[in-house]
This record gives structure tokens, sequence and C-alpha cells, in this order.
């Protein structure tokens, strides 16, 4: 039995379903006009059927296509997918989109239970960069969970897929004929003004920090909240104290203390994966380092710094000779005096008759012979001293 092809939008062949929602069916097909290239075909219903809801529905279509079809060729590395065309037809409205092959961060964590923290701060990095530009666009996602990340094959990056800013046409448009709202969320996921009708574009930072708190602990958030809906922190968390801080402050129940853009949340995992200081701890004599350099630049010499080098090696090697010279000089002194003393004098020949009148003589010199004695050697070497 022959299967009969079903073909929507004139050239899009529908493969298979890819999901169901309240808001329609989203199904994988191939463009037979573009060598079969795979696309996603997102089918959304209405509840009203009449001329004026159908009105409405395509004024919010077109304009929400146009954000998208921006948003998506201005993203770098296009990390979110391209828009590629939308179409009314039989009174359905479809949307085309590319196909991002890879898989999903829920089955990437059903592989590995949880991941090591950073790997979570690249995850948070990645989908942070592109709330960042889509906020910009004043446009919220509303509905950030493992099962709207892809891992993308090709290259490894992050996408986010399923865009809420289409889903929000189908809930104006139905809520126009309706009396009980239809909001967007998705349990443990959502903050509670969310949950409220009231998304802000810090839910999104509520979500991601709850799809992340999950990849490091290996816990779905149901199983991360106690009776009253607090978030219970395990203990065994294997995260710094850094990140668990940056995590605490993305899902703070209040939209006022929670970070209110993801360019806020960026530039703290910016610093936190700066390296830290090391702090060096020195004896109390010692002078801290800034004064220790504050010190030098004061007492810094006016002899050029060229000049300084070869000149004083020549200044201490003067001073060490000249030392050394008088040093020897003084030990070389004792030497030479007492060879002078020990050496004889020569003697003069004289008469008879002199000798024997200078006998008759007083002997002064033997008197004064008496009154000196030699000077220890120990003080003066060869010298005498006057009693």
């Amino acid at each position: 039995m022959t299967r009969t092809k079903l073909i929507i939008g004139g050239h899009y062949e529908i493969l298979r379903s890819l999901g169901q929602g309240n808001f329609g069916q989203t199904y994988l097909a191939e463009d037979l006009h573009a060598r079969k290239r795979k696309v996603v075909v997102k089918q959304f219903c209405f509840v009203g059927h009449s001329q004026t809801t159908l009105n409405k529905a395509k004024e919010l279509f077109e304009r929400e296509a146009e954000v998208l079809y921006d948003l998506s060729n201005e993203m770098q590395n296009h990390q979110i997918p391209r828009f590629i065309a939308f179409f009314e037809e039989k009174q359905e409205f479809y949307l085309v989109e590319e196909y991002i092959a890879g898989q999903t961060l829920r089955e990437e964590l059903a592989q590995k239970n949880r991941l090591p923290e950073y790997e979570v701060i690249d995850l948070l990095k990645d989908v942070l960069s592109i709330l960042k530009v889509i906020n910009e666009k004043r446009i919220i996602h509303r509905d950030i969970k493992p099962d709207n990340i892809i891992i993308r094959a090709n290259d490894g990056k992050r996408t986010v897929i399923d865009f809420g800013a289409v889903k929000e046409i189908s809930r104006v448009v139905n809520t126009q004929f309706q009396t009980k709202q239809t909001i967007i969320y998705t349990p443990g996921y959502s903050p509670l003004e969310q949950l409220k009708g009231s998304a802000k574009f810090n839910s999104d930072i509520y979500a991601l920090g709850m799809t992340a708190l999950e990849a490091l602990t290996g816990l779905e958030p149901e199983k991360l909240r106690d009776e009253a809906g607090k978030i219970i922190w395990p203990d065994d968390i294997q995260a710094s104290d850094g990140l668990v801080e940056i995590l605490e402050k993305m899902v703070n129940e209040d939209y006022c203390s929670r970070y209110q853009s993801a360019a806020d949340v960026l530039i703290d995992l910016v610093e936190l994966e700066k390296p830290k200081n090391t702090l060096m701890l020195a004896p109390k004599n010692y002078l801290p380092v800034q004064t220790i350099h504050k010190t030098l630049l004061q007492q810094r010499s006016i002899i050029p710094q060229w000049f300084r080098f070869p000149v004083l090696p020549l200044i201490v090697i003067a001073v060490f000779g000249s030392t050394s010279f008088f040093s020897v000089k003084r030990l070389l002194m004792p030497l030479e005096n007492n060879s002078s003393v020990s050496q004889p004098k020569p003697q003069k020949i004289i008469s008879k008759e002199a000798s024997e009148k200078s006998s008759n003589l007083p002997n002064k010199n033997n008197n004064n012979q008496k009154n000196i004695n030699p000077c220890p050697p120990i003080l003066a070497p060869g010298k005498t001293c006057q009693k």
C-alpha cells in the first residue's frame, strides 16, 4: 500500500511529527525546491475561525515573522534557527524555519547525568549571549528548558529553539475569544510572575538558572524544591562558591532582586573566570611591597643607568686595592726598622791620644743608656721607649 505524501505550501513534504502542543503541531519536512533541505514546519491552530480572528492572527503573524527574520539573520554563528518563510493555507498558519541537527540538552543529561562546572559555565555563556540579543529586540523566549537547547552536531554550539514569540501570537489571538487566559510556561522552569501571566525579560534568566542547576546536580527542578516551593541547594553540589552565588541570583523568586539582564550575568561570569591574585605574607619587620617600590622610586640615583654599571666595579676595585696596599705597607714597616737597628754602624778609627783623652771625660752616654730601655716588640718592634 502506497503511503500518500503530505505536501503543504506547495513544496514542503512532511516527513514526521516532532511534537504537539496547545498551540499546534511541529513537523520535520523537506523543501522540494531546495534539494530536499530539511526544515521545521510549525502549524498553529486557533479557537475562532471567524474572519475577524483570521485577520488578527494574520496581522500578528506578519509582524512577529518579520521580527524573527531580522533576529535570525543578525545572530552571530546562527545560534537560533534561521527563519525561512510563513504562509497561510486553508485558514491555517504555518511557520518554516531551519532544522538544527544535533542532540538536545535533555538527551545529553540522560547520558551523563550531570555536567562539570566548566561545561555548565559554557552552557550559560552560550545561552546568555542569545538571550542578550533577543531581549534587545524586546522578545521573551518564555520556554527555556533542556528540551529547547540543542547542541549543534557540526560545531558543538548550543542553540535555542521553539521561541515563545510565535506561541504568543496564538495566545493573544485565542485569549480574545476566551474568558480564561492561556499562559505559556513549563512547570519547574518558569518563575512566579510568568505563572501569573506577566512574564518579564529576566523570566528567561530564571528558567536558564534552573536549567543550569539541573545540569550541575543531575536533579530535575521538582526534586530541588521543598514543600513550600523554595529551592533546596544540595550539600554535595560540585561547584565553586562564585558559581553558586551567580545561580542563586539567577533563580531568585523576586524578579526585582534577580539579574535584570543577560548582560549583567555575563559580566559576573567573566569575573568568575579571571585568575585570582596570590596573597603573599611577609614578616612584620619587612615593608609591604608597595612601600618598598615607593621607597626605591624616591631614592633613585641621579647617576645615569648606562654609566652606573661600568663605573661601580672600578670604584670597588680601587678602594679594595688601596686598602690592601696600605695594609701590606704597614706590615712591612717593622721589618724595615728591625733591619736598620740590627746592622752595626761603621766604627771610626781614632788616634791613641784622642782615645785616652775621651776616656778621662765623664761617660754621658753610659748614663743615658741606663735610662733607655727597648720597647716591647709587640708594641713597636725595633724602637726604644723612654722611662
